[in-house]
């Protein structure tokens, strides 16, 4: 009896070892879905000296609490980006049209090239929140 439950407490400690191991390997290789709203616009971003940015060339500013986000899904300091450009999404605060969110874009997200650029752009097209798409009405 104490054979068989030593047995079955060590396959129970090898199926949590391997339990344990797989969930800490399925981030890394798992794509971040992410579901951008009617008001995420398309740009190309530079960092200046935060929180003066550029967007397609327009000098835009951040707002204060506005984050940058990675092609993970991860906060990114912007000193992180200074100078560099990157092909973005990014939302604009409603009352004040300050920068408010922006995310670097990952290889799915870019391959979607249709994707309106300002919100004169946007008020001709209609979207499509399910597939995260444009089109013409």
């Amino acid at each position: 009896m104490d054979k068989m439950l030593n047995m079955n407490r060590r396959a129970l400690a090898v199926l949590i070892a391997l339990a344990l191991l797989g969930a800490g390997a399925a981030p890394t290789f798992a794509q971040v879905a992410r579901h951008f709203t009617r008001n995420t616009y398309r740009s190309t971003l530079v960092v200046q000296q935060y929180p003066a940015i550029t967007l397609d060339g327009r000098p835009m500013t951040m707002a204060p609490g506005g984050r940058i986000m990675s092609d993970t899904d991860h906060l990114v300091q912007p000193a992180a980006l200074t100078g560099q450009t990157i092909t973005v999404n990014y939302t604009l605060e409603a009352t004040t049209g300050l920068v408010m969110q922006i995310w670097v874009l990952n290889a799915a997200e870019l391959s979607n090239t249709f994707w309106p650029r300002t919100p004169r752009e946007a008020a001709n097209l209609q979207f499509d929140w399910a597939t995260q798409s444009w089109s013409y009405p």
